[in-house]
């Protein structure tokens, strides 16, 4: 078996039915759908079971609920695939996509393969392309790393997801993971198609908070000493930092003004960054931010809470009136 896409179900009875469906369509043989019932409550699996019980290329595994990183483990560790791909139950793929990423494959046998998600927004007609890489960077894994960590937008070779599970019962699995990989793979390769559809749901919105947000720490520690430990980090520092600044400054910061002891974390975001990388703010990255990022990252660094809530409010009040 070439490949073996692992799709995670845990209470998604309103959304399984366009995943699996998008699934249903792959013309390709030579591929699994390995679904993992992470202990559903709702009526997911009983729509599951219905719409592939006739298509042999799909098996439902059942297990105690685990979270999202357990499931996805749990599905590597009993597919049959060479290469693994994690498709989550509440986003779609587009038709052609399994026989195009399996060519590419065949020829050219990477270690990771990547490509672009469209985020489509639920009840609403927007739309963003997200790239799997930064085209104006040569490097391949400096590429990489300065794009989305999504696990849903590679193909990983199933020897390195072994090496690599998700860590368990973290917020930020992805994060925590994918740029370990990155810098492990061999051989990465690009595909230039918008093959994955992300959904953005309603009550998935970035600027709220809950304790696991706290996570983001743990996650960059993990990052961090494992590049120390292969000898890696000065060669991508830059990289690195700019990854910190990205989802620690600005996309945890935004979670944490919500938080009752957000001056506490927002402190904890500037030591972190200045304990790994004193000159952060000098990094060229920013200039990719909007206006409005690049001034909550630097009020942030101020601690100033009161400064961000509010900016913040202006930017939701101007995306209202299509600014």
């Amino acid at each position: 078996m070439k490949l073996s896409v692992i799709i995670p179900i845990y209470n998604v009875e309103k959304y399984i039915e366009d995943c699996l469906r998008s699934c249903l369509l792959q013309k390709a043989e030579d591929v699994e759908f390995i679904l993992v019932d992470d202990g559903s409550k709702d009526r997911s699996v009983a729509i599951a079971e219905r719409l592939v019980q006739e298509d042999s290329r799909f098996k439902i595994l059942h297990k105690s609920n685990g979270g999202l990183s357990d499931a996805r483990n749990y599905g590597v560790s009993h597919c049959s695939g060479e290469y693994v791909f994690f498709l989550d139950s509440d986003d779609t793929i587009e038709e052609e996509m399994i026989e195009s990423v399996l060519k590419e494959l065949d020829q050219h046998h990477p270690d990771l393969l990547v490509f672009d998600m469209l985020f489509v927004w639920d009840g609403s007609s927007q739309r963003k392309v997200v790239p799997g890489r930064i085209q104006t960077i040569q490097d391949p894994v400096r590429s990489f790393l300065r794009a989305t960590p999504s696990a849903c937008n590679k193909i990983i070779k199933r020897t390195l997801a072994l090496d690599f599970p998700f860590p368990y019962g973290m917020f930020y699995e992805d994060l925590a993971t994918i740029p370990m990989i990155v810098a492990a793979a061999k051989e990465i390769r690009y595909v230039d198609r918008t093959f994955y559809h992300y959904r953005q749901r309603e009550g998935s919105i970035i600027y709220t908070f809950n304790q696991k947000t706290l996570d983001v720490f743990k996650c960059f520690e993990r990052i961090f000493q494992y590049y120390r430990k292969q000898g890696l980090f000065e060669m991508y520092h830059d990289e690195l930092e700019a990854m910190a600044i990205e989802h620690l400054m600005l996309y945890a910061n935004r979670r944490f003004v919500h938080a009752k002891e957000g001056n506490d974390y927002l402190k904890r975001s500037k030591e972190t960054m200045e304990r790994w990388f004193p000159g952060w703010k000098k990094n060229s990255c920013q200039k990719q931010f909007s206006f409005n990022d690049r001034m909550f990252i630097q009020i942030a660094a101020t601690g100033n809470i009161a400064l961000l809530k509010g900016l913040l409010a202006l930017k939701q009040r101007m995306k209202g009136k299509g600014a």
